[in-house]
C-alpha cells in the first residue's frame, strides 16, 4: 500500500488540491519517510514471496535468506539518508533479528523435551 501511494504520489497531490485544497497534505519529509520504508520493507517482501512459494523450506535456505535480511536492515541503519523513524524502525528489526528480543526470533520454538 506504501509503494502504491508513493507511485501515485503526484496524482494524490493533484486530487487532493482539487477536492479540497484546505486538506492537511503530506510534507516532502513525509514522503521521504515512505520511500526509505518502501526501500527497507522490500526485501522482506521478497523474502516472504520466496518463502511462501515453497512448499517446504530447508533451514540452508531461510538461514542465508535471514542474514541477507540482517544485513539489509545493517547498511539501512548506517544510511545517512534515511530518516530517523525509519531508521529506528530498521533498528527494532535488527534486535529482533539478532535474537536480542525474548519473544521473537528465527526458525520455530525448541520442542519440549521428551516425556
Amino acid at each position: 500500500m506504501l509503494r502504491r501511494s508513493l507511485d501515485m504520489k503526484e496524482a494524490i497531490i493533484a486530487t487532493l488540491a482539487l477536492v479540497n485544497a484546505n486538506l492537511p497534505t503530506l510534507t516532502l519529509d513525509e514522503w521521504e519517510v515512505i520511500k526509505n520504508a518502501c526501500d527497507l520493507l522490500k526485501p522482506f517482501e521478497e523474502v516472504t514471496m520466496e518463502i511462501s512459494a515453497d512448499r517446504s523450506v530447508t533451514a540452508s535456505k531461510v538461514i542465508l535468506m535471514a542474514r541477507g535480511l540482517q544485513k539489509v536492515v545493517q547498511k539501512f541503519c548506517g544510511a545517512d539518508e534515511a530518516s530517523k523513524s525509519v531508521t529506528a524502525a530498521a533498528a527494532r528489526i535488527g534486535s529482533i533479528t539478532h535474537g536480542n528480543h525474548p519473544q521473537a526470533g528465527l526458525g520455530d520454538p525448541p520442542a519440549p523435551p521428551p516425556v
